[in-house]
């Protein structure tokens, strides 16, 4: 049996996308797929390499939309592979396979771009890239027959461009062979190694530094926390000169530690204590289930006011994750002092996770493939 998969980023790049790619790759493997995977070369990446068992195959990096072209040479070459399963994972990817009339694959939305952009304040270029952006995204949504999200939250955004047309709903997974709890011993050593402080509580918070991931709001949070506390940021991105200078100028530089992206979250969910989802806009949050995997307790913004699904995914495992009240720093230290004070729930962690399998993933598209009587064009 013959995969492909897309995305316009791969490993060495992280994020949640990309890590739910490298486990439905693994999973595939596993289960004795070839698998073959596209992507781009970010400008620097071999044409062509095998990554966790997989050919991974990388399009040059080109603006104005010319990459297209270059996805599209791509499948031309691989189309005698005649797959047995394509999955996107990037609304560009969708585009080319439609372009290219590939019709029978899955797309998995990462989000919506109409609701996780605020177009308030926005220069004539981030307009027009906007509404670029929700023209490509509306004709994507509306042209692919396979179309899959993580949770209700997104069911309902994806339904605003793709009216009373099935939108298939399946939780993620989580790689519980990456993600587990570790003991003091271990949790010492990393914190060793990369030089965090040994003795204070770590709040820990990963993603991209921009705007929509309200990490601003954490930083003003670990000023009025007492020297207890440190604050792990792990990521990279357009606001990180505004995060030195908001530390700089609130003199916590000493309860601050900002880290470059990596290729392994799994150890700095090892060396923290709690983990912290200020995020405004996040259809699932893969990040969630990493935390529970590693059994931190979370701490996240109140979704009925923020387009997130934080709620929804941790309906009936409430001990799991505790929401503010609103999105401010007086809010997040109250919840977290409180939740400092409780044990984390160990069976109510476990009983979420049976609910969260890749393997379970795989296997739902797989069956709804299986209705198709036609290989892919």
């Amino acid at each position: 049996m013959k995969a492909l998969l897309l995305n316009t980023s791969f490993y060495p790049n992280f994020g949640g996308v990309e890590n739910s790619l490298r486990s439905i790759c693994k999973v595939l493997c596993e289960s004795g797929w070839d698998v073959d995977i596209i992507t781009s070369d970010d400008g620097y990446l071999p044409s062509s390499e095998i990554i966790f068992g997989a050919n991974v195959y990388r399009y040059k990096q080109r603006k104005f939309g010319l990459f297209l072209f270059s996805i599209k040479n791509l499948l031309n070459k691989n189309k005698e592979k005649n797959y047995d399963l394509i999955i996107s994972r990037h609304t560009l990817t969708s585009l080319a396979l439609l372009l290219n009339n590939t019709r029978n694959f899955h797309f998995i939305v990462p989000g919506v771009h109409y609701f996780q952009n605020n177009k308030k304040n926005s220069s004539l270029i981030e307009k027009v890239k906007f509404i670029s952006n929700i023209i490509i995204e509306k004709y994507v949504f509306n042209k692919v027959s396979n179309i899959y999200c993580f949770s209700k939250t997104m069911n309902e955004q994806i339904s605003f461009y793709r009216k009373n047309k099935e939108i298939m709903q399946t939780p993620p997974g989580v790689d519980l062979n990456r993600f587990f709890p570790v003991d003091k011993e271990i949790k010492s050593s990393l914190r060793k190694k990369y030089n965090l402080p040994l003795n204070k509580k770590i709040i820990f918070c990963l993603g991209r530094f921009v705007k929509l991931k309200n990490f601003e709001t954490i930083i003003k949070t670990i000023y009025f926390l007492d020297d207890d506390y440190h604050l792990l940021l792990v990521g990279n991105g357009p606001l990180l000169k505004n995060y030195l200078e908001l530390i700089s100028k609130l003199n916590i530089e000493d309860k601050v530690t900002i880290i470059k992206p990596t290729q392994t979250p799994e150890e700095f969910y090892s060396t923290a204590d709690i983990f912290c989802l200020p995020s405004t806009y996040e259809p699932f949050g893969q990040v969630l289930l990493e935390a529970t995997a590693c059994h931190l307790p979370i701490v996240a913004l109140d979704s009925d006011f923020f387009q997130t699904a934080s709620k929804e995914i941790y309906q009936d495992y409430n001990n799991l994750i505790t929401f503010t009240d609103g999105n401010s720093p007086e809010n997040f230290k109250e919840k977290i002092l409180n939740l400092s004070k409780k044990d984390f729930d160990k069976t109510q962690a476990s009983s979420f996770l049976k609910k969260h399998s890749w393997n379970n993933l795989i296997t739902n598209i797989i069956n709804n493939s299986k209705n198709h009587t036609s290989k892919y064009k």
